[in-house]
């Protein structure tokens, strides 16, 4: 590890960001299964190393890697108080065994990703589409619903226990693609351009 964070530093950069997987911390995933010691210790390697080089850490709790035990247990996402609960209890940890040294905190990467490559075409862990019993038309709704509400959760809670001591940021990182009007000066296709950027992004 040491050897990329020097190429970082060879590089210029000055901030990395980089996820933390659930299962590396906590292989069962859930808010009462035991801590992986051995997973703490390579994020604090990492998290010292890229301070050690003058690289500011950004981590990232959920990068699409859903544990497996997660979506045997309650289909994951599709779960929402259940999943609501694990993910605190192992964000809650991250904050705790990290958050003296990192300062800014991403709770997921790209939400529309997780709701439709995961939900809905397939492309994306777990592969959920029509032709495997997905209920394409509801299921990447009921996803973006628990994103939110997990997202919310995490924000309030961080907010609420942690700042005071490690006067860190919190935040999502969001997707999205740029709609220009065929015609700029139809009425209808700056119309339909807004709405299209309005409905990918929010």
């Amino acid at each position: 590890m040491p050897e990329y964070v020097k190429l970082l530093k060879s590089l210029g950069v000055n901030a990395y960001r980089f996820s933390i997987a659930w299962s590396r911390i906590i292989p069962l995933s859930g808010h009462n299964d035991p801590v992986n010691e051995k997973g703490v210790r390579f994020y604090n390697n990492l998290i010292d190393n890229l301070l050690a080089h003058g690289i500011k850490p950004v981590a990232t709790l959920y990068h699409w890697d859903l544990p497996q035990v997660i979506y045997d247990r309650y289909e994951g996402f599709l779960g929402t108080e259940e999943f609501r609960a694990d993910f605190t209890r192992y964000s809650r940890l991250c904050f705790s065994l990290f958050g003296d040294r990192v300062k800014k905190w991403i709770t997921f990467n790209e939400p529309y990703i997780i709701s439709i490559n995961a939900h809905c075409n397939g492309t994306l862990a777990p592969g959920r589409y029509a032709e495997t019993g997905a209920d394409t038309k509801k299921e990447p709704w009921r996803v973006s619903h628990t994103i939110i509400l997990a997202h919310a959760d995490i924000v309030q809670m961080y907010v609420r226990e942690f700042p005071p001591l490690q006067n860190g940021t919190i935040s999502i990182i969001l997707n999205g693609h740029y709609y220009k009007p065929y015609d700029a000066d139809s009425n209808a296709n700056c119309y339909a351009a807004q709405r299209r950027l309005e409905f990918y992004i929010g």
